[in-house]
């Protein structure tokens, strides 16, 4: 699961709950029994296996690790991954692996969640057969010219498509997994004394929401220790969402930190001919923090009658915003996007409306009420109301951006890239003097496989046919983005996605506090409705049927491409042809997906369940012994050492042999039931007796009863100290009201009571239409780099060297302004010739006089100031570029 560009904004509004991990260099497995370096010590470590088998298997140009040509190279570096990261964390009581995939490694997900996984499947296998037969293309055209490239590897695992549940690699990794386990319980003094549960993907449910509903139902347990703490690995930003659904404070998120980190290429190189894994950078996300931020964050300056500031609901409340910018569920609604900083548009008008809203969003008290008591639908319609009339603000500043795009120096200058491509290349291949040529000529292939990609229609024809703000953009969009629904009333179709949408924001809501409210609901749109349409809503009456997850290779059916046929079993293959029993042909709808920064459009045929499902059981007696395993739902299983004292329990159960299910208490730091399996409980070749302590139990584990949902603290717990002041609430102004991209803020110079960029205050009530030289007047107080802070337009002149071909290729940039109807010629002329530089230049603003021009710290003057100059004087008016 995935909130796009959550977590930079998170970390942005709020950098005290980040800190760098300590200790993950250099250590040993045996080390992990040593005190944590970090500073304090985890009892629980969680693995979401979801980034570790994709990093592995499919690793992004951007990764440190080479791909892996044998799934044996490929286990033996999970081995080490899971090593490295158990070094870092050092539990001491407990191991949860929650494996399984959906986009990349999720158990059975519902069915909520196909779209997206359709969507990077067929989009993912669209892009490798055209990447394909392109690359074989060019490869043969420079052989011809006598350049040599490095051969393409042969890979057991060449499809990502088999890290799917109910493939034969899953069940390799499972048994790899229990394996690998049951050596570091014997041997390894960091691991004796710890639990281990594997959920492995024939356990139904996403990895995320396996470990949520394992605390979650702990915690409801009666003697559990709520000071017991939690350590979470894994990517998606949503993690931290559905950590704050749970309301437990001992939580941190343990993720890699890939912002701003940039591969040694040495290190690359060097494991170009073998698999291992290379140390990252990692930062723990401590949630007890993000708390602290959000109760003074949500300070309520205008509060409804007779209300209660209550931290836990305004948490709820949080979380339920979120879903409006988006998830793996439910799509974004236009107007919000995470980089333009919606959120903090969604917390402004909870802040400031609240009276009028009436109160609290959400109640997950009521969580179990099957008539929607959990939900203030009313109180709902009245917030995306208020959110809504930003839309055209919103849509405005897009437009207004996307007019400025011929004249914005898009300077992360491709001739100072490719000058550190080439310095560090060359540094690199020094030291790997056979490699030379190869990667030179590998390099080139790759590039003109991506530029031949760019050109063969994969990506759709780039024109915008919704223009998003001009006179009658809400027909376009819903025409356009609804094609396969629409028959011409755009009210009915409106209507109906209003319904489904509100349908998903409740299913969604109880998903992240209760888990799945049906195995079977679904989004049947590719895109939201505005938030200006959400209307009617307390007129809407939902109910979910409960119903089933599919089977493992059910669910692979569903959700993998044509050209995936081979990863299911042969009885099942001819299913999944194009005149297919299962498949819709009158229902094949478009799909967008980003890649490698690019929009990719393919057709995906629709999966009918009930035809999927009527199909592929009459051929399971078909299935072999094998086949048939890896298409049962099964349990989580719980590997202790022999001598913990619930292994010595487990062992008393199995001399008795009365009962096969078996309750444990938290007296052994879990709860739950235990299954004893048919075969020998003892792993391996090892017979656990007195005279021999190393010997592994294995048993099947199920948690325990869904006791309802506990949406505060637990009694008892005990808070850390706080560490955040008033003076660490950072405030700026909307996105929209900013003339350009990127309004970032300063740590110092926007706390609260000072306008943005004015440590003495200022005013917070302007707009897109204030003209720039006003904006420049404010931010020339600021002590912060222009580049990092007023849009890579601002690189013009300050300090960032650029070659003369790029200057030339700027001068007489000519744009059209359309929301004034002004069109102005601005030229530009570089500062800095490549290779001379001025650091620190003044910048001339455009105007009726001399007083425009922004001073220089070094005393230069405008008449020596070549940032700038005035094609005409019809330009005294513009705004600067």
């Amino acid at each position: 699961m995935g909130i796009p560009s959550f977590y930079k904004w998170l970390v942005r509004k709020y950098p005290k709950i980040a800190t760098n991990a300590v200790g993950e260099k250099g250590e040993s497995v045996d080390g992990s029994s040593l005190p944590n370096p970090n500073g304090f010590e985890f009892d629980n470590l969680y693995l979401d296996m979801n980034e570790i088998i994709w990093d592995i298997f499919c690793p992004s140009d951007e990764e440190e690790s080479s791909e892996p040509t044998t799934i044996e190279d490929g286990l033996n570096a999970i081995f080490q991954y899971i090593d490295s990261l158990f070094s870092i964390v050092r539990p001491r009581k407990l191991l949860y692996l929650a494996i399984g995939i959906t986009s990349t490694t999720n158990g059975v997900p519902p069915r909520a969640k196909w779209g997206q996984c359709c969507a990077g499947r067929f989009c993912t296998a669209k892009l490798r057969e055209i990447e394909e037969e392109v690359e074989g293309r060019l490869r043969q055209q420079l052989e011809r010219e006598g350049k040599q490239v490095l051969p393409e590897l042969e890979s057991e695992l060449s499809v990502s498509v088999v890290i799917t549940p109910g493939t034969e690699f899953m069940q390799k990794l499972s048994k790899a997994l229990k394996s690998y386990v049951s050596s570091r319980l014997r041997s390894d003094l960091g691991w004796r004394n710890i639990k281990v549960i594997l959920s492995d993907a024939n356990v139904p449910e996403e990895g995320e929401q396996k470990i949520v509903a394992f605390i979650r139902r702990q915690r409801a347990l009666q003697s559990y220790d709520p000071n017991t703490s939690h350590c979470i690995f894994g990517r998606d930003a949503d993690f931290i969402i559905l950590a704050l659904a749970m309301h437990e404070v001992h939580v941190s998120i343990l993720r890699k930190n890939h912002w701003n980190f940039k591969p040694d290429i040495d290190k690359r190189l060097s494991t170009a001919e073998s698999t291992s894994i290379v140390t990252k950078p990692y930062q723990f996300v401590h949630l007890w923090i993000l708390r602290e931020y959000l109760e003074l964050d949500f300070q309520i300056p205008d509060p409804p009658e007779d209300f209660q500031f209550d931290i836990e609901r305004i948490i709820d409340d949080f979380v339920f915003m979120s879903f409006f910018v988006g998830n793996d569920f439910l799509p974004r609604t236009p107007s919000l996007k995470v980089d333009e900083n919606a959120i903090d548009l969604l917390m402004f008008v909870y802040k400031k409306e609240l009276k009028n809203i009436g109160g609290y969003l959400v109640d997950t008290s009521k969580i179990e009420d099957s008539e929607g008591g959990y939900i203030e639908l009313s109180r709902v319609e009245r917030f995306v109301s208020l959110v809504g009339s930003y839309e055209n603000k919103i849509f405005r500043k897009r437009s207004h951006l996307e007019d400025r795009k011929p004249k914005r120096l898009l300077l992360t200058s491709n001739a100072l890239e490719e000058d550190d491509t080439d310095d560090s290349m060359t540094n690199a291949t020094n030291k790997l003097s056979t490699y030379s040529n190869l990667l030179k000529n590998t390099n080139e292939l790759k590039e003109k496989v991506k530029e031949n990609l760019r050109n063969s229609g994969l990506y759709g024809d780039g024109v915008d046919r919704v223009r998003l703000g001009a006179t009658g953009y809400k027909e376009r969009y819903y025409k356009e983005r609804f094609s396969e629904k629409y028959r011409g009333d755009i009210e009915t179709i409106r209507k109906d996605i209003v319904v489904k949408y509100t349908e998903g924001l409740l299913w969604t809501l109880l998903y992240y506090f209760q888990g799945p409210p049906s195995w079977t609901w679904y989004y049947p749109y590719r895109a939201g409705p505005f938030v200006s349409d959400l209307k009617g809503l307390s007129q809407i009456k939902i109910r979910f049927e409960k119903g089933s997850p599919l089977k493992p290779i059910e669910n692979l059916m569903a959700i993998i491409p044509l050209s995936g046929v081979f990863a299911l079993p042969k009885a099942y293959q001819a299913l999944m042809k194009e005149d297919s029993p299962i498949i819709d042909p009158e229902s094949c709808y478009e799909i967008e997906r980003v890649i490698e920064g690019k929009r990719c459009v393919c057709q995906v045929p629709v999966i009918d369940e009930g035809r999927l499902l009527s199909e592929a059981r009459k051929l399971e007696n078909d299935l072999q012994d094998e086949e048939k395993e890896r298409n049962t739902q099964r349990l989580d299983q719980l590997l202790v050492r022999c001598t913990h004292k619930l292994g010595s329990l487990i062992l008393s159960f199995s001399e008795e042999q009365n009962e096969v299910k078996r309750a444990i208490s938290l007296s052994d730091e879990i709860g739950g039931f235990i299954w004893l399996p048919l075969e020998n409980t003892v792993t391996g070749n090892h017979v656990c007796n007195n005279n021999e302590d190393d010997s592994v139990l294995c048993v099947f584990y199920e948690l325990p009863n869904d006791d309802p949902h506990i949406p505060c603290l637990v009694s008892r717990v005990k808070c850390p100290n706080k560490i955040v002041s008033e003076s660490d609430i950072q405030e700026r102004k909307l996105w929209h009201e900013y003339p350009l991209w990127n309004p970032n803020f300063s740590h110092k110079s926007t706390r609260r009571g000072a306008g943005w960029g004015k440590p003495n205050g200022g005013n917070n009530e302007s707009s897109i239409e204030e003209t720039s030289s006003s904006h420049a007047d404010s931010a020339s107080s600021s002590s912060h780099e222009p580049s990092h802070y007023f849009g890579p337009e601002w690189l013009a002149g300050r300090g960032k060297p650029i070659n003369r071909d790029d200057a030339r290729a700027l001068a007489n940039c000519t744009t059209e302004r359309t929301n004034d109807q002004q069109v102005t010629n601005i030229a530009y002329v570089s500062a800095n010739f490549h290779g001379s530089r001025r650091p620190n230049a003044g910048s001339f603003r455009p105007g009726n006089n001399k007083s425009s021009f922004w001073p220089s710290r070094n005393g230069i003057t405008h008449d020596g100031n070549q940032s700038w100059r005035q094609s005409s004087d019809s330009d005294s008016n513009c705004g600067h570029g």
